[in-house]
């Protein structure tokens, strides 16, 4: 059961109040700036961005080969190769973020494995639960 927050008039008063200064951004570029604000990879973006000109010369190499494979007649063939280059890019981008943490979370592993110690002895690792336990009671 979902319990229903009441609020005071003078609550929603000053909630009224509180949003006519928060006008967001009034320039342009502010707005292009603002509009990427929640963007960290791009992996479930509708458009998608790239961080510099090699990139998207790399996205059009991608976006070519695909096209010269497929030789697409009309208009939907056209979309439906533009749909695969999106999906092999956003592929790729996955498994570089993919390594990127695991390397990440293998490096944290090496520089703090011996720094914890349970009843006198190294403290276990266990990667079946994906994150450090002091003390692991599973069969890995």
């Amino acid at each position: 059961m979902k319990i229903k927050k009441t609020m005071t008039a003078a609550a929603t008063a000053a909630n009224r109040d509180n949003s006519k200064k928060s006008t967001g951004p009034k320039t342009e570029r502010g707005k292009s700036v603002a509009c990427r604000n929640s963007v960290r990879h791009g992996i479930l973006a509708k458009k998608l961005g790239f961080q510099n000109p090699a990139k998207r010369a790399e996205y059009e190499e991608i976006w070519q080969w695909w096209t010269k494979y497929f030789r697409p007649r009309g208009p939907l063939e056209e979309y439906l190769v533009q749909e695969i280059t999106n999906t092999v890019w956003k592929l790729r981008l996955t498994e570089t973020l993919e390594m990127k943490e695991l390397s990440q979370r293998q490096s944290v592993k090496d520089s703090i494995g011996g720094m914890f110690s349970y009843g006198g002895s190294r403290a276990r690792s266990c990667d079946c639960v994906g994150f450090r336990r002091l003390k692991c009671y599973c069969v890995c």
